[in-house]
Parts: structure tokens; sequence; C-alpha cells
């Protein structure tokens, strides 16, 4: 060529390649001996951009790991969120949740279904407690009154004011004969362990046929179907239990009084159905639930 020139070529060695640069180059003499030459400059392609493209090289590679680097990390973080979470559904949730269906239970006066649970959070725990004491305050209040009344009230949201309605009801009165006889000749530790026994089975009987016991009366017993609900049929139940006291009275005399007390029990019991006058009565700071009649009097 006789104009500087430059081009590539392959180095048939290692296959690399090789920038090569052609320069014309004329000798001094004189017109005839002068001859031209080519200088050519010949320089590996990796000599010249060889730091560069290792260069862009680590560049690459340096994010390649940090690209790594980082999906490593949000993966451990997506697996500690999801282990956190479990955990708190375990810690919290859940004691939250047992809290919730025990104040249920306690709103419908039903004490049977209740375990207790511990907590690791202290506040959850404490707050556990603090409900576990007011559900135990009115299971034992519950013994004193008679839980229809008080879940009636809780369920319409009333507040317990002095106050009767008339309603059509069916009371039993039931109570030991010669209770006081009894008590002289046996004693009232012997008398007091036979009437809470018979109390108890005779309180089964009441309660499994819908009645509601309205207060023991020294040895007597007083109950009644048809408030402060309304029931369709209350003098069949009522029946149903007087004939079921009655059985069973005989039983536990068999088997209980005569052999280990020497001693028979006999009661009397009288039913009332009618129009009555149900609800509350005593003062602002006490109340008393009853039943007035002009027609009911106890045996």
């Amino acid at each position: 060529p006789t104009h500087p020139t430059n081009f590539t070529i392959v180095d048939p060695i290692d296959g690399g390649e090789v920038f090569v640069d052609a320069l014309p180059v004329d000798l001094p003499g004189d017109e005839i001996s002068r001859n031209s030459y080519l200088l050519f400059l010949i320089t590996p392609k990796d000599d010249f951009l060889g730091p560069v493209a290792n260069a862009f090289a680590a560049a690459s590679h340096s994010t390649t790991v940090t690209l790594v680097t980082v999906m490593c990390v949000e993966i451990v973080v997506l697996a500690v969120s999801i282990v956190v979470t479990m955990l708190g559904s375990v810690l919290l949730c859940k004691p939250l949740s047992h809290i919730q269906q025990h104040l249920a239970s306690i709103a419908n006066m039903d004490f049977s279904t209740y375990s207790e649970a511990h907590s690791l959070i202290r506040e959850i725990s404490c707050l556990q407690r603090q409900v576990t004491r007011m559900g135990d305050a009115l299971a034992s209040f519950g013994k004193y009154v008679p839980v229809l009344v008080v879940r009636n009230l809780i369920k319409q949201q009333l507040a317990p004011t002095v106050g009767v309605k008339k309603m059509s009801a069916t009371i039993m009165f039931l109570d030991v004969v010669n209770f006081t006889h009894t008590m002289d000749t046996k004693g009232a530790t012997v008398v007091i362990d036979m009437l809470a026994m018979l109390f108890e089975e005779f309180s089964a009987i009441i309660e499994a046929n819908g009645g509601v016991i309205d207060k023991f009366i020294g040895d007597a017993i007083m109950c009644f179907w048809g408030c402060p609900e309304r029931i369709n049929d209350p003098v069949p139940k009522a029946c149903k239990t007087v004939e079921e006291i009655f059985k069973t009275l005989k039983t536990m005399n068999d088997e209980i009084f005569g052999p280990k007390y020497e001693s028979h029990i006999d009661i009397r019991i009288g039913l009332h159905h009618g129009e009555v006058y149900s609800g509350n009565v005593g003062s602002s700071t006490r109340l008393n639930y009853s039943k007035h009649t002009h027609s009911l009097s106890p045996p």
C-alpha cells in the first residue's frame, strides 16, 4: 500500500486476534536506487484491551456475586418472617382466641367447658389469670342464684331492676317430713349429710327436666317451670320430675339411708300452675328474683 493502513488478523498459534498497522517507508537514495518498504506494527489484541476486558469481567462477577448475596439474604429474611409469624400465632393469637372463647362462655354462664391455658407473654398471661378469676367468681355466684335468670338478663342485655311481669308458670315445693324430729334424734351433722345427698339427686332431676331451682329453704326446695323463659309444657315436665324424685327417694332409702343411717326419709311435694307475677323485688342495692300469686303457698 502507498498509504498507511491497518487491519486485523488471527494468530495461527493461539487463535487470538492481532492488530496490524502497515506504514509505507521510503529510504534515502537517488531516484533510481531508492526502494520503498512497509513498516508493520503488530500488537496482540489482548495486550491492548486485556486490562479493560479483565476489569469488565471482574465488575460483572462482582455484580453477579452481589445479586446472589441479595437473593440469599431475601430468602433468609422471608424464612425468618414465616417463623416469626408462626411463633406469633402460637404466642399471641392462640391465647387471645382462647380468652375470647372463655369470655363467650362466661357471658353465657357456661363454666363446664373451660380449661386454663398459659402464655409466655407476661401481659397475656396476666389477662388470662384475671379472666379465670372472673369466671371462678361468676361460677361461685351462679351457685347462689338461678343461672337461667342471669343468663336471660345477659341475653336480653337488660339491667337488673325492680319489676315483675305476669307469666304462666308451674311451681313446685318439696320438703322433708318430720325434719325437726329427725334432726333431734340423728343429730345435725348426720341430717345435713343426708339432706345434701337428697338435694344433690333431686336437683339433677329438676334441672334435667327443664326446671329452675329458685331456692333451698332449710329442708325444702322451691323450683319452677315457665319463667323467666316461657315454655310450652311446664305441667308435664313438673309431673315427670315428681315421679322421678319419688323413685329416686325409694332407692336412696333402700340402699343408703336404711343400711347406713338406720333411717327412712319421707317427703311432701306440692305443685301449683297458674298466672304468677315473676320478677325482681327488693331495692336498688339488693334484689331477689321471686314469684307472687294470691293462690300460691308452701305445703
